[in-house]
């Protein structure tokens, strides 16, 4: 399969990256999961992480675009 000319190769993201961008969101819904009101519901933890994945994702997006834009100019 070839690639299409033009196309950039996608960026790997990394976990720990995604959660070091934000590192008190993650801890904040760590600490959420484990408050015994919650009875260890990891729904909200679960929310947060991927929120933080998708946030840097977006990022990463939007930093492409920008450079995209600088090479034609």
């Amino acid at each position: 399969m070839t690639k299409p000319s033009g196309v950039r190769p996608l960026s790997a993201v990394l976990l720990s990256q995604a959660l070091n961008a934000d590192v008190k969101k993650y801890y904040k819904s760590f600490a959420t999961m484990q408050h015994p009101l919650n009875r260890s519901d990891g729904t909200p933890f679960v929310i947060a992480v991927l929120e933080l994945v998708r946030d840097y994702i977006a990022r990463i997006i939007r930093d492409n675009n920008k450079l995209d834009l600088a090479d034609v100019c």
